[in-house]
Formats: C-alpha cells, structure tokens, sequence
C-alpha cells in the first residue's frame, strides 16, 4: 500500500504511479493535497482488477456514497489539472528555495533539500523543544523531533503562500 497523495507534485498528472510498476501495489491518491481540495473529499485506488472489486465492496459497505456534486468537481479539477498544479508546483519550488537560503543563513541549521513536496526535515544543534515553543509564541508552527523519532530536527512545511512563509521564517 503507497500512499501517493503528493505525487502530483512530483511528476504530471498520471505520469507515474506504483501500481503500474506491479501488481502486487496498491496505491492511494485524492484531490486533497497537491489540488488543495480537501473539501471535495474525493480519492481513488489503484489496483489490480480483483483487488480493486473486493475494495469497492467494502467501501460500499463502510462507506458513505459520493456527493453528485464532489464528482462534477473532482471530474472539472482533473480536466484542469495543469491550470491547477503549475502555479503550485512553481510556488513551492519557490518556497523550497527559501526555506534553503533561510537555513543557510544560520550556523547550526542544516537539511537535505527535498527535491518535491511541501514539507522538510530540519536539523537544529539546540534544543528542539524549546525551539518549538518559542516559535510558537511567534505564531510560527513546526513539527518537533520526538514525532518522528529523529533527535536535533523538526519538520517545516513551505506549501503555504509565499507570503505567509516569509511571515513565518522572520
């Protein structure tokens, strides 16, 4: 099972996925993340056929049915895909850029910059904890070590708009 819901920021829509590597995969996907809309609340799975049957059989019985309306939307976004994730993928390129110059600039701060995505680990010689706190107190939220068992680092994400990110890295 991979979860694949930030692929589009990676690569064009349906360019690549797992599932097509083997079928052993099964992979997730939704309009959530990458198209910025959560509110739609529309996702798929691919699979191989007789995986695919038994899924959709149990989400007929766990789930509740899919709103018209979210269907004519997710089916409008996927239409729409370049005009919707294009200005995305540029503004995070341009995020990830400065969040990269910002940790430069501070001796004791250090990361490997991820080559996709909104969000990165960072390495801090302090202690994180307080970092996190004071940060806090700033209004400026980052995601401290002990969630991902990886001491001196925190988790910053960078898919905000580019103004709220220089807001935040001040």
């Amino acid at each position: 099972m991979i979860d694949e819901v930030y692929l589009e920021w990676l690569y064009d829509q349906g360019e690549r996925t797992a599932a097509s590597i083997s079928p052993r995969f099964v992979t997730t996907r939704s309009l959530t993340k990458a198209y910025g809309l959560d509110a739609v609340r529309v996702g798929w799975i691919l699979a191989d056929d007789a995986t695919a049957e038994r899924l959709r059989r149990l989400m007929d019985l766990y789930s509740v049915k899919l709103v018209h309306a979210s269907e004519r939307l997710a089916a409008k976004a996927l239409d729409h895909a370049d005009a919707i994730l294009l200005p995305a993928r540029k503004r995070l390129n341009e995020n990830r850029a400065s969040v990269a110059a910002f940790i430069d600039s501070y001796d004791g701060l250090s990361w490997w910059t991820p080559p996709a995505g909104s969000v990165g680990l960072v390495y801090w010689e302090g202690p994180v904890e307080k970092l996190v706190e004071e940060l806090a107190r700033r209004d400026s939220l980052v995601t401290p070590d002990r969630f991902f068992d990886v001491p001196n680092a925190f988790r910053i994400g960078f898919g905000m708009s580019t103004e709220d990110l220089k807001v935040g890295l001040r």
